[in-house]
C-alpha cells in the first residue's frame, strides 16, 4: 500500500483519521502507533517486522552515549545492506533513528517513542522530522486549520505524483530509448521534471497527512530549479535530508569554521554520505562526486553573495541526474555521448521532432508548475477567497480519482532508497 493508491485515500486514511480523533486524548499516541504499524505491515509486506525490531533497538541505545547510539545506528544500514535487507522506509528510518539518538532523547513510553518513528505518512520517504519538533503534537488539541491546510496540500501532491510525475516518466522512457542527440535532450528534461514531481509530490502528500493528525513535517522543496547556484539548489531540494547531513556530518567534522582543508574534508563526507545512503553503485558515486566538485568549485572560486545564475545552474544539475538515472558508469557515459552528439550519433529524427511536438505543450505545463506562480497565486486565493478553492479542491479530487482509474502508475522513487 501507498499513499496514493484508492484504498488508501478512500479507506485506510478516513478511518484511521476517525479513530485517531474519537480516541481519549491521552491515548491517541496508543491509536497512532497501531494505525503506524498497520499501515507498515500494508506497504512492506513479509518485512513488516523489521521496523518494531529497529525500534527496539534504537530504545536500548538511547540509554548509552549519544554518539555511540548516532555511530552504531549509522552502521546498520550499510550492514543491512550486505545482508540484502531492503525493507521499505528502513534507510529514511534509520536517519530518524539516529537524529534522536544524536540528540540524546530518552523517551521512556516505548510505544510514544514508535508512533514517533513509525509516524506512517512519512516513513517510507520521509520528510525526516526531530523528535524535539513531533513530540508535543501528541498532547495537542484538534487543530482545524492545520487539518484543513493538510487536505489541500495532499490534493496537490496527489496531481504532482498522479498527473505530472507519471505522465513525464514515461516520456523519458520513450526519449531514453531513442539513439539522437534531441531524444538526450528531451529525456534528461522529462527525467529533471519527473524527479521533482514524484518527490515533491510525495512530500506534499506525507506534510499533509501528517497535519491532519496534527503533526507538521519541516517542508522538503522550495522550487530548487529556480536556484543561482548549485549550492542553493540542494538546500531548496530535499531540504531535510540537506539539514541532517549539514547538522550531523558536515558541522561535526568542522565545516567551514576551521579552514578550506578541513570545509573540503567535511563536504566530501556529506557526499559520500549522501550517495552511499542513496545506494552503493558506482553511478551514485560518481553522481556524489560531480556535486562534490561543483560545490566545492562555489566554495573555493565565488565570493560569497555571488552566484553563477539560473542557466549556469540548471545545466549541470542536469547532467548530474544522468549519474542518478543509470544503472551503470557506461550507461552515463553512453548516455553523454549521445547528449554531446559524439560517435557518429545523429542530431535528430523526424520521430524525434514528432515526439518532441506532442510532449511540448504538457512538458511546458509542467515547467510553469515546477515555478512559485501558481503556488503563490493558490496561497493568496486561500488567505484571501478560501471559499473559491473548495469547488477548485473538489475538481483536483476527481481528477485524482480518474488518474487513480487509469493504473499502471510508478512508484515513488525515494521509497526505494
Amino acid at each position: 500500500m501507498t499513499l496514493y493508491t484508492a484504498f488508501f485515500l478512500l479507506g485506510f486514511l478516513p478511518i484511521s483519521a476517525l479513530v485517531y480523533y474519537a480516541v481519549p486524548h491521552r491515548t491517541r499516541y496508543i491509536a497512532l502507533c497501531v494505525i503506524d504499524l498497520a499501515f507498515y505491515a500494508l506497504a512492506a509486506g513479509k518485512l513488516f517486522w523489521m521496523l518494531p525490531l529497529l525500534s527496539l533497538v534504537t530504545y536500548a541505545l538511547s540509554f548509552a552515549k549519544p554518539r555511540v547510539g548516532f555511530l552504531t545506528m549509522l552502521l546498520l544500514l550499510p550492514l543491512l545492506r550486505l545482508c540484502g535487507v531492503s525493507a521499505v522506509g528502513v534507510s529514511f528510518f534509520i536517519l530518524r533513528a539516529a537524529a534522536y539518538l544524536h540528540d540524546g532523547h530518552r523517551e521512556k513510553n516505548f510505544v510514544r517513542l514508535c508512533a514517533f518513528l513509525w509516524l506512517f505518512p512519512t516513513v517510507t520517504a520521509g520528510p525526516l522530522t526531530r523528535y524535539g519538533q513531533a513530540r508535543d503534537s501528541f498532547d495537542k488539541p484538534v487543530n482545524y486549520p492545520l487539518i484543513e491546510r493538510g487536505i489541500l496540500l495532499s490534493l496537490a501532491g496527489l496531481l504532482k505524483k498522479l498527473f505530472f510525475a507519471d505522465a513525464l516518466y514515461a516520456a523519458f522512457v520513450q526519449f531514453h530509448a531513442g539513439g539522437t542527440t534531441l531524444s538526450a535532450v528531451a529525456a534528461l528534461v522529462c527525467y529533471a521534471l519527473y524527479i521533482y514531481f514524484d518527490f515533491a509530490g510525495y512530500s506534499d502528500i506525507a506534510i499533509g497527512i501528517a497535519a491532519i493528525f496534527g503533526f507538521a513535517p519541516p517542508k522538503n522543496f522550495d522550487h530548487p530549479y529556480l536556484s543561482r547556484s548549485v549550492g542553493e539548489f540542494f538546500r531548496r531540494w530535499h531540504i531535510s535530508l540537506g539539514i541532517w547531513l549539514r547538522d550531523y556530518v558536515y558541522i561535526p567534522l568542522g565545516g567551514s569554521r576551521r579552514g578550506k582543508g578541513r570545509m573540503l574534508l567535511a563536504l566530501g563526507a556529506v557526499w559520500l554520505t549522501s550517495a552511499l545512503w542513496h545506494g552503493s553503485t558506482l553511478s551514485y558515486l560518481l553522481w556524489g562526486g560531480w556535486f562534490f566538485l561543483l560545490i566545492a568549485a562555489e566554495k573555493l572560486l565565488l565570493p560569497k553573495g555571488v552566484y553563477l545564475g539560473h542557466v549556469s545552474t540548471l545545466v549541470p544539475v542536469l547532467l548530474g541526474w544522468v549519474f542518478f538515472f543509470s544503472e551503470t558508469p557506461a550507461a552515463a557515459f553512453a548516455f553523454l555521448g549521445r547528449l554531446f552528439c559524439l560517435g557518429g550519433t545523429l542530431l535528430y529524427s523526424r520521430a524525434d521532432l514528432y515526439n518532441c511536438m506532442r510532449h511540448l505543450p504538457f512538458v511546458l505545463l509542467a515547467a510553469f508548475c515546477a515555478t512559485p506562480i501558481l503556488h503563490n497565486a493558490l496561497c493568496t486565493l486561500y488567505r484571501h477567497k478560501k471559499v473559491l478553492l473548495y469547488p477548485l479542491a473538489a475538481a483536483a479530487f476527481a481528477l485524482v480519482l480518474s488518474c487513480l482509474a487509469v493504473g499502471a502508475h510508478q512508484p515513488f522513487l525515494y521509497a526505494s532508497f
